[in-house]
């Protein structure tokens, strides 16, 4: 996917969890890494927002070709920032499109990233709409969409949910998932310990994912 970068929200201060989301422990590593093993097979690209660029080496002791750190360029103002700081990163590197993710979804498909970014064409932004619920920390954005989510954030508009609506996205029901993935474990994130040590017990789906 030479011309999509995913990028993995890693700012949140994981308050729901009571310690960094991004280094808890799940299977033995940190949470962070098991969601960059589902994307490294996808993506030659992969941004870590929300952390200084010497985090990866400092705090999990690794260094990984095409996985890049940056800090939050507005720091405090939720997902809508990270994402358009991960949109404004990817554009100045000639990327057009962002998989956008949290760094709680140890069970991302392939199936259906790939199928997001095929449903894509021809909107700003392609959002799965799980159980009822949009799913923006899971989807596809094109950085043609930064004007818009910059102004949203200027005039003090800082949830996904009134993002999406400036950026007419195009929302894929669950149905097609289901197919792809029939659990829809794509979707699960994290919130709270527990979920931790049995993953399938209290995981939940949804916006909150950065959280």
């Amino acid at each position: 996917m030479h011309n999509c970068v995913a990028a993995i929200l890693a700012g949140g201060a994981g308050r729901r969890m009571g310690c960094d989301k991004a280094l808890a422990l799940f299977r033995g590593r940190p949470l962070l890494l098991n969601v960059m093993d589902r994307l490294q097979p996808l993506f030659e690209r992969i941004l870590i927002v929300g952390r200084a660029e010497d985090w990866m080496m400092s705090a999990l002791g690794v260094e990984m070709p095409g996985v890049r750190c940056i800090s939050d360029y507005r720091p405090g103002l939720g997902p809508a920032a990270g994402l358009l700081t991960a949109m404004e990163t990817c554009r100045e590197a000639g990327a057009t499109e962002v998989f956008l993710c949290g760094c709680d979804m140890p069970y991302i498909a392939a199936p259906v990233v790939e199928y997001l970014l095929e449903q894509r064409r021809g909107y700003l932004a392609c959002v799965p709409e799980i159980g009822g619920r949009l799913q923006p920390l899971h989807a596809v954005y094109s950085t043609a969409a930064i004007p818009i989510v910059r102004k949203s954030l200027e005039e003090g508009e800082r949830s996904m949910g009134a993002v999406l609506e400036r950026l007419h996205a195009r929302i894929v029901s669950e149905e097609p998932f289901r197919a792809l993935d029939p659990t829809l474990s794509s979707f699960v994130n994290f919130n709270h310990a527990a979920d931790l040590a049995d993953p399938r017990v209290g995981a939940n789906t949804g916006a909150d994912a950065a959280g």
